[in-house]
Parts: structure tokens; sequence; C-alpha cells
């Protein structure tokens, strides 16, 4: 049986797993900025990908990773990510 403090992120627990999730804005010695959306999970019962790095983690919780939503999700955040650096650099 694994047991884990309830006030870490998920994506502090999915780090001790060697789960990997994109991150960009997230260092675990830091404050989480929250700004890249980057590490979105899906929660079993939840409607929409939820950032990781800003959840706490609850033992009740199954979180998926590698479904399509989720993998849609980060494509269409680096995609825009990518279209405001565009704009920032021909501006």
């Amino acid at each position: 049986m694994i047991c884990f403090i309830t006030y870490l992120f998920q994506i502090n627990i999915l780090s001790y797993f060697e789960i990997w999730i994109p991150r960009f804005c997230y260092h675990g010695k830091y404050s989480s900025s929250v700004n890249c959306r980057m590490c979105l999970v899906e929660i079993k019962g939840s409607l929409k990908p939820l950032i990781a790095c800003c959840i706490l983690f609850n033992k009740n919780m199954i979180i998926y990773t590698n479904i399509n939503l989720v993998t849609i999700s980060v494509e269409f955040q680096l995609l825009c990510l990518t279209m405001y650096n565009i704009y920032n650099i021909l501006k």
C-alpha cells in the first residue's frame, strides 16, 4: 500500500511514479504559475481536462494522462503558444 500526503500536487505524485506530463512553467521548488496549461490531465468524473500543477492530490482520484481528450487539449495549447510567439516576433 502506498500512502501519500494529501497536500502534494498531482504533478508531484505522477512524477514520483515516473509518469511523464509535459510542462513548461512548473518547477517543484517554486510556486505554480499555471501559465502554460501543458500539464493537463483528466480526473474521473470531471467534465474537462484539469491542470495537474495546481490541483491537490486526493486518495480517491483516478487520473487519466494518455486519453484522446488530454492529447488534443495539450496539442491545442502548443498551437496557441506557437501562434502567440510568432505573432510577437512579427509585431
